[in-house]
């Protein structure tokens, strides 16, 4: 439900199929709003390393030709040191760091919690498995970062995980990676295929 309400909050805004969206989150489950509620439009998520700063950051929102950002508050220190390098980007929107009260929105952003507002009914648009899901950006150890493009298809990862680990629906999924990562997105793709629970961490600690 709140994966549809975000999807259609996201169309009401002007995102269309194949636009590009950026999403700077930590762990949360407002993080898999905003991929698959744009993933059921047939956008394409560009999954920020939230480790990024300056002209690493603004290299690859340039390069993906996004319009939308969905960023936490947490991050704006970063991104507001390279706004002005962004000429193409129309929309943010911020999820706070507090969710007992509203975030401090730069000019012209949204707070987040207004998408969930939208309408919980299903976003019916023509998306198929060859369509291009996200874009996930290498490290550039050796040059500039080069975007990978994934396909809604490679959700399948979720189906052969089970089987490979034993894995099955009394468990829960406990991930600690780093959702704009592929080894956490698979982590979650698990859970989502196996009908379970998922319990996510921004990071791993021994001592919790």
């Amino acid at each position: 439900e709140r994966v549809n309400r975000v999807g259609n909050a996201l169309e009401g805004l002007g995102v269309q199929k194949d636009d590009k969206v950026c999403v700077m989150l930590p762990n949360a489950p407002e993080f898999l709003y905003a991929w698959w509620g744009d993933a059921k439009l047939g956008g394409v998520t560009v999954q920020l390393n939230v480790a990024l700063r300056g002209e690493g950051l603004s290299y690859i929102i340039n390069h993906c030709d996004a319009e939308t950002i969905i960023i936490s508050e947490r991050y704006l220190p970063a991104f507001n040191e390279i706004r002005g390098d962004l000429a193409q980007l129309k929309r943010m929107i911020v999820l706070g760091d507090d969710r007992d009260k509203a975030p401090t929105l730069p000019p012209g952003a949204m707070d987040f919690s207004e998408l969930l507002t939208a309408s919980p009914s299903t976003p019916l648009k023509d998306v198929w498995s060859e369509d291009i899901d996200s874009i996930m950006y290498t490290s550039g150890t050796t040059g500039l970062p080069k975007g990978v493009v994934h396909r809604h298809d490679r959700c399948y990862g979720g189906f052969v995980l089970p089987i490979m680990t034993g894995f099955d629906d009394q468990d829960v999924v406990y991930n600690t990676l780093p959702l704009f990562h592929i080894g956490g997105q698979n982590m979650v793709w698990m859970a989502l295929a196996t009908d379970t629970r998922v319990a996510m961490a921004d990071r791993f600690s021994a001592s919790r």
